[in-house]
């Protein structure tokens, strides 16, 4: 069985996103880990298979891909197939999509001028408040994971 077929079943939320630039598959997932308060309700998660059959994992909101295999009750070998011998061989060919990693950050930007324009009329409500802070940090988080210095 393919990491894949047996992962897929435990993401909660789980949405097929796109092909990546590589030929690897995306999908979209509520995440398992610890830095969600209330739970992933806007499912910020990404698992990718990269064409060697290796599943990686981003969350917006910063857990590590321990903290997502364990919260999903997995080990991490099983993002790896079978008979891996070379794991950090075969993450090699992965490489960090800085075009959709551009566009997160302009949507989430965007999301923070319209609520500016909503605050300014007085129409935030509490929900505006909480997308505004979510998108803050998710564009923080990506800064901080480019290795950008301030």
């Amino acid at each position: 069985m393919k990491p894949v077929d047996f992962v897929l079943p435990k993401l909660s939320k789980c949405r097929e996103i796109s092909i990546g630039h590589g030929g690897e598959c995306r999908w979209q997932f509520s995440c398992p880990g610890p830095n969600h308060k209330h739970g992933d309700r806007n499912p910020s998660a990404v698992m990718s298979e990269t064409t060697e059959g290796v599943l990686l994992f981003f969350c917006a909101a910063g857990c590590d891909f321990y903290r997502i295999m364990e919260g999903l009750g997995l080990k991490p070998s099983d993002a790896f197939p079978s008979g891996s011998t070379n794991r950090v061989q075969a993450l090699e060919g992965f490489r960090i999509n800085y075009k959709e990693a551009l566009q997160t950050t302009y949507h989430e930007a965007m999301i923070l001028v319209c609520a500016a324009s909503d605050a300014v009329n007085g129409n935030l409500t509490p929900a505006d408040a909480d997308r505004i802070t979510l998108a803050a940090g998710r564009i923080l988080r990506a800064y901080k994971q480019s290795g950008l210095k301030a």
